[in-house]
This record gives structure tokens, C-alpha cells and sequence, in this order.
């Protein structure tokens, strides 16, 4: 081999070899293998505005945390103070409690407490959520006058409305909950939650059928001696359920005001399950000295029935509303007095008017609202006092 063959030879095992420490020693590297992504854990997913407020240190804190309901649906439970290791702990209790498979609203699992700070949070107004509560349990469906009421109260509102319809046995968890920002429902249902439930009564529904508040009447026989509620002491007395507001809950509350004790009041009670037909029965076959009817501003009882001269009222309970449309507390006044006014502008809208009025195939034919008048706040105050008086 050459001189000048041998010196190229040379020179190559010697590029070969620097080339070799330089890769051992990570002066060049290969390009290196794609990583593989590590999965994103995300056990629920956000929608719509989060409800944030400020706490006393300025700091922004969360008011919603998203819940997986037992039928596989989301939805989100809100809570006015923020969500805290207190709120987290009744979220667990809520779980444990609502084990009935009957009961489609419990909670299954707690999906995630959103992280939000000052720079993601958003100045748009926050959605509301409006519940309409009906006695029954059967499904109702929407024939699409809850859509067009959605869209009429969100583009009056200038904000995102959605109503949500629910049995009446569902209220006490939605209003305890803070989900829903307005509802409807029964007015003893109301007061059952009162204590529970952070909402304002600031409207009283109207509709074609039946007259806005109803009253409780105390009857007996026509030939019967008592003129007074006083003087059914010692007496038979039939009444509807415990449940019932006018027809038990208020009349104990009629016997503390007389200084007596309901829970001997009486020489003895008969149920008789909301059957004004029977309550009647019992008046006139002389198994009850004394009965509760119901009658409305505009429908009489004893007249429906034609017993208006075989059996005479003695006394009667205050007027109450049959439904009530109450406002969470936790919205401004300045929002709350604007959802007030819209509501009471509605009938002025011909097609909003018409969609309340027909809402779930007319169920709950509402033509309007009214303010409540001054006499309702003392009605207020004599229910929820009735119901402590009797342990409701």
C-alpha cells in the first residue's frame, strides 16, 4: 500500500473514531422518539358560565360543582358561600343519602370542583334557572312552549334562562341546593322547605281554572251546638293528612293560640285522605262531630256539593295561595327586581303570554302574576309558626 493510500486510511479511522466519542458522549444526539402523551384525567365536563363570587380576602371562589345524576345525565348544584370542604362533606352525605333507585334526581358521583381565577373569570351575567314543580310523578313532555318562554325571558333578561320541570316531592333537594335561581310551586310545599330553602316570595300566579289563594272551612252539622272553633273541644274532628297545611298544621296552630294542647285538643281524629266527599260522608253519618273543607275565593265547597243547608261553617283559616313564585336570596336586588318586572310584563307579550299559558299541555295555565298583598306577610308568618307548632 502506498505512502499516500495509507494516510487517507488513516485519516478516516480517525474521523470515524472522534465521531464515535462524540455520540458517547452526548456532544451529538439523535433525534429523539416522540414521547407519548400522558392521559388527560377528566371525569366531567363544564358547561355554561361558572357562578363565581369574591370572599372577604378578594379572592375569586367557586360557587358550582358538577355532579353525575344516578340516570347518567350532569347537572350542576350551586352553593352561595362558595364550594368548601364543608360543602364537599354534605355532597357526600347527599350521595350515601339519595340511594333510592326511585329517585331519579340523587347524586351518583361527584365529578369536579372547577378551578377558576381572576383572569379566566367572565363578567356575563349568570344563566338562571327556573323550576316548575307539579304534584304527580308521571314524565311530562314539552310540546315546545318551554322553548319559546326560554327564549322570550333569555332575550328580555339579557341572559341564558332554561326551565326545568320536576315532581312536587323534588323541591326540598332542588331549593336546598340553590340550583334552581326561581321556582314555582305549591305554597305549603314552600313553607315545609322554608327553613332549608334561601327564597323570597315575590309573585303569586294567576290562571283561568281556579282562584289564586284557597282557605280552609271548619264545618259541623247545621243542628250542631258549637258556634265557635273553641267549642269543638272533647269533639270528633276529621281532618285530611298530617301533611296538609290548612287542613292540620294550621288548625294546631288555631289551638295554641287558645292555650290548649293540639295533641289533646280533640277527643279524637279520623284521616280522611283529602276526600272532600268523604269528609262530608263522615258530617252527615255522624261518625265526625266536625270537619275541614276547602274552598277558593270563587268556588264553595258546601255549594259544589249541594250540603250548603245541611252543614254551616264555624270557623275558617286564613286565605293562602295555592302556588307561590319565589326568587333565590342570593340574587342582587337589582336582578331580582328586574325578574319581577319581567314576569309581570309577560301577558303583554302575546307569545310569551300564550306559552305560559300552555306550558306542558296547559298543566299549569298560568295567565299571569300578581304581587303579593299586604295581608300575605302576616299568612307567611302564621304558616311557618303552624308548622313549628306542630312539627312539621
Amino acid at each position: 500500500m502506498s505512502q499516500k493510500k495509507r494516510s487517507g486510511l488513516y485519516l478516516s479511522l480517525l474521523i470515524l473514531f472522534i465521531a464515535v466519542i462524540l455520540v458517547m458522549t452526548g456532544c451529538v444526539k439523535e433525534d429523539p422518539a416522540p414521547e407519548a402523551e400522558e392521559p388527560v384525567e377528566q371525569t366531567g365536563v363544564l358547561t355554561g358560565n361558572v357562578r363565581t363570587a369574591m370572599d372577604a380576602d378578594d379572592n375569586m371562589v367557586v360557587k358550582g360543582v358538577e355532579v353525575l345524576l344516578a340516570d347518567g345525565s350532569t347537572t350542576h348544584a350551586y352553593w352561595d358561600k362558595g364550594v368548601t370542604d364543608q360543602v364537599m362533606k354534605d355532597m357526600e352525605v347527599l350521595v350515601e343519602s339519595y340511594d333510592d333507585p326511585t329517585y331519579p334526581w340523587r347524586i351518583k358521583e361527584i365529578l369536579f370542583i372547577p378551578e377558576i381565577d381572576h383572569e379566566t373569570a367572565t363578567e356575563e351575567k349568570d344563566p338562571l334557572v327556573w323550576y316548575l314543580f307539579y304534584s304527580g310523578d308521571e314524565p311530562l313532555e314539552d310540546t315546545g312552549e318551554a322553548r319559546t318562554l326560554e327564549i322570550e325571558l333569555s332575550q328580555k333578561l339579557d341572559r341564558p334562562v332554561t326551565l326545568e320541570i320536576a315532581p312536587a316531592d323534588h323541591s326540598p333537594t332542588v331549593l336546598s341546593s340553590g340550583e334552581a335561581q326561581l321556582a314555582l310551586l305549591d305554597f305549603d310545599v314552600f313553607i315545609k322547605s322554608a327553613s332549608q330553602a334561601p327564597y323570597q316570595v315575590v309573585l303569586i300566579p294567576e290562571n283561568e281554572f281556579a282562584s289564586a289563594y284557597y282557605r280552609g272551612e271548619i264545618v259541623v252539622k247545621a243542628d250542631h251546638p258549637a258556634q265557635s272553633f273553641s267549642d269543638l273541644e272533647g269533639s270528633r274532628f276529621a281532618y285530611t293528612t298530617q301533611d296538609d297545611l290548612a287542613g292540620y298544621h294550621l288548625i294546631a296552630k288555631m289551638i295554641a293560640d287558645l292555650g290548649k294542647d293540639a295533641a289533646s285538643f280533640f277527643g279524637q281524629t279520623l284521616s280522611l285522605q283529602y276526600s272532600s266527599e268523604a269528609m262530608i260522608d263522615a258530617l252527615m253519618q255522624d261518625e265526625a262531630d266536625a270537619g275541614i273543607l276547602y274552598s277558593t275565593q270563587d268556588f264553595s265547597t258546601l255549594e259544589w256539593f249541594g250540603v250548603e243547608n245541611d252543614l254551616r261553617i264555624v270557623d275558617t283559616t286564613a286565605w293562602l295561595p295555592s302556588q307561590i313564585l319565589v326568587l333565590s336570596e342570593y340574587l342582587t336586588e337589582e336582578d331580582r327586581e328586574e325578574i319581577t318586572r319581567t314576569l309581570l310584563e309577560l301577558n303583554s307579550d302575546p307569545e310569551a303570554a300564550e306559552a305560559m299559558r300552555n306550558l306542558y299541555n296547559g298543566l299549569f295555565n298560568i295567565t299571569g302574576f300578581h304581587k303579593p298583598d299586604a295581608a300575605f306577610k302576616t299568612t307567611d308568618q302564621n304558616a311557618r309558626s303552624a308548622t313549628e307548632i306542630s312539627g312539621w
